[in-house]
Parts: structure tokens; sequence; C-alpha cells
């Protein structure tokens, strides 16, 4: 037997940018920030044979989603697993004002002026928000014998993603509510699909710092 997999998929990107730029005659500062929003049916080529997810990720690499059982693309379009909707980055450089034409030493004596002139301090700095939440079932909860995980849950109406009890001064331990609500997912009857999303907009790992 022959089978033909389908390999095609769409994405779409939509973004704004602010770019800010700031330069004297010694210093020069840029900074710019991007809100963009990433959506697709399928985020990579993965496959749920490979996965094994019996817990809620951040940063779940394989999701071709529920496609492959049979259903339409269409339920699995969803932000994709790597959308970053926040992200800003700077740059300065500072040409500093030691020796001859600054401000600090500008008559320095011969033997100074060439350890102390000519210095520069540069930095970059990157904050962007986390990526979309993902969550998973392990097995394929009895519709396909043959295929593996990434089977989605139902979620619980009227409960919220993130957690009421969550602390943000105890956020991890074993004495610490997580940060995602277990009980806004419930398990599908045997050999039905869950309703939830392949990605969570809402829901997003921790700011990401550089």
């Amino acid at each position: 037997m022959i089978t033909y997999l389908e390999t095609t998929s769409s994405s779409i990107r939509h973004a704004a940018n602010i770019y800010l730029t700031r330069q004297t005659r010694s210093f020069t500062m840029t900074a710019s920030y991007t809100y963009g929003k990433t959506i697709d049916d399928g985020s990579d080529p993965g496959s749920g044979v490979t996965q094994d997810v019996n817990v809620a990720t951040f940063f779940g690499n394989r999701t071709d989603g529920q496609a492959k059982f049979g259903t339409p693309k269409s339920l699995d379009r969803s932000v994709s697993t790597y959308d970053v909707k926040h992200s800003i980055a700077t740059t300065f450089s500072w040409d500093l004002p030691f020796g001859r034409g600054g401000w600090v030493l500008s008559n320095p004596p011969r033997f100074l002026g060439p350890i102390i002139e000519g210095w520069k301090l540069s930095g970059v700095g990157r904050m962007s928000s986390g990526y979309p939440f993902i969550v998973a079932l392990q097995d394929n909860n009895y519709f396909d014998a043959t295929s593996g995980g990434a089977f989605r849950p139902n979620l619980v109406p009227g409960v919220p993603l993130k957690n009421p009890a969550y602390d943000k001064s105890c956020p991890v331990g074993p004495t610490c509510a997580p940060y995602v609500n277990p009980a806004a997912f419930i398990r599908p009857p045997k050999g039905e699909f869950g309703n939830a999303p392949r990605t969570f907009d809402g829901l997003r790992g921790p700011t990401r710092k550089y």
C-alpha cells in the first residue's frame, strides 16, 4: 500500500515597527519596538510519533497538530509556536571623553595620551515576550492505534487558563501553585478530538531578556 502525505501549509504575519535614533558628536543610541503576530496551521514538520508530552509546556517543539488524524487543517490554525508578540531592542555607543578633545584630562602628559585616548563604550540589549503556551496529551485518545501524541484536551468553560492561586513570590517549588491552571483542561471522551487550540496566544512563557 502506498501512503500519500500532504506537505502543504500556510502562514501569515502582521507586524508594525517603530525605530528611534539619537546621535551627538560622541554618543549614538538606537531603539526599536516591534509588535507582530504570526499565524499558521503547522509551525514545524515534527512527528507526533516521537513526541512525549504528558505535561503542559511552554516550549513544545513538535506540534504537527491533529490534521494527521484526518481533521481539517483549519482546526490546527493558531498562533505560531515561535511567535513573538512584543520585541524591544536597543544599542548605544559612547566615545569616552578622555584625552584631547574630551572633558576629562583634556591635556594629558605625552606618555598618558596613547593610553587613555580612543576608548569607546558600547552595548546592546533586547527584551521580548515569551512563546505561546502549548498543551498536548501523551497518547492519541484511542482515535488512531498507529499515531502518537500531540492530542489536545478539551477546555473547561469558564475556568481561567492562568491559575488564580499562582503567587509571583513563589514561582517554582513543591509548595508553589503552578502558573497554568490544571483545572482548565480535561481529557475528551475516548475517540473524540479535543477543542483546545494548538497554541494559546493569551498565555505565554516568561519574558526573555538578553
